[in-house]
C-alpha cells in the first residue's frame, strides 16, 4: 500500500541535544521557518528533565560527535525520529552514531541544504520502520492465535472423539453462542485442559505417596 509521504513540518517539535554554537544556531533558524518548536539540551546532560525532554520530543537531532553511554541509553527508549549530526567520519564515530540508530544523517558544518533532505528521510523512515513493526507484531500474534486454535481442536478431538472439520465446526458455533471469538475460547479451551492435567498429576502424585507410606 503507498502511503501518504510527510513534506510538513509545521507544528512538529525538535530537541537539538547538542552545545550552543553555530551549528546549533543555524539548525535552529533552519527549523522555525520550517514550523518547528525547537529545544535544546547538551548532549551530555542527563537525568529527569533530558528524560522527558526526549520522550516529548518529534524529532531529535543529535550531535554525535560528543556521544557518551548515558546518553545512548537515554535515546534508546524514544518513539521519535533520530538524526545524527556528524563533523569526524572516523570509523570509532560513525560506530558510536550508529548505536543510537538514527534514521538519517546531517553533516556538519550545517548549511541551507540538506536539512530538508534529512528531516525527509528521517521522518517517512521512521513512519515506514513503526508500520513494519506493526505489522510484524500482528503477523506474531496471529501466528499465537492460530496455535491456540490448533491446541483446541485437538483437545476436542482427544475428548470427543470428533475429527478435525467437525470439532473447528463445534468450536465457531460455541464461540458465537458465548458471543466471543474463536481465539478466545481456544484459549479458554486449552486452559482447563491444563488444569485437568495438573490435577489428575496432582492426584497421581498423592495416590503414590499414599501407596508408599501404606508399605512402610
Amino acid at each position: 500500500m503507498i502511503q501518504r509521504l510527510t513534506v510538513n513540518f509545521r507544528g512538529q517539535s525538535a530537541l537539538l541535544m547538542m552545545a550552543e554554537d553555530d551549528n546549533t544556531r543555524r539548525l535552529r533558524d533552519i527549523l522555525e521557518k520550517l514550523g518547528f518548536f525547537v529545544s535544546r539540551c547538551d548532549v551530555l546532560s542527563e537525568g529527569p528533565q533530558t528524560g522527558s525532554a526526549i520522550a516529548c520530543a518529534g524529532l531529535i537531532i543529535v550531535d554525535t560527535d560528543h556521544l557518551e553511554n548515558p546518553t545512548v541509553s537515554l535515546l534508546a527508549g524514544s518513539m521519535a525520529p533520530i538524526i545524527a549530526l556528524i563533523g569526524h567520519e572516523s570509523p570509532s564515530r560513525l560506530q558510536r552514531a550508529l548505536e543510537v540508530e538514527p534514521f538519517s544523517v546531517l553533516m556538519k558544518p550545517v548549511g541551507n541544504r540538506g536539512v530538508f533532505t534529512s528531516l525527509f528521510f528521517a521522518f517517512n523512515a521512521h513512519r515506514r520502520h513503526r508500520n513494519l513493526h506493526d505489522e510484524l507484531s500482528t503477523a506474531r500474534e496471529r501466528i499465537g492465535s492460530r496455535r491456540v486454535v490448533v491446541k483446541a481442536i485437538i483437545r476436542l478431538m482427544e475428548t470427543e472423539g470428533f475429527d478435525d472439520e467437525e470439532a473447528y465446526r463445534r468450536l465457531r458455533q460455541e464461540s458465537m453462542r458465548s458471543r466471543v471469538s474463536v481465539e478466545e475460547l481456544s484459549a479458554r479451551i486449552v486452559a482447563r485442559g491444563q488444569d485437568r492435567q495438573r490435577n489428575e498429576s496432582t492426584g497421581a502424585l498423592h495416590e503414590d505417596r499414599d501407596k508408599e507410606r501404606k508399605r512402610k
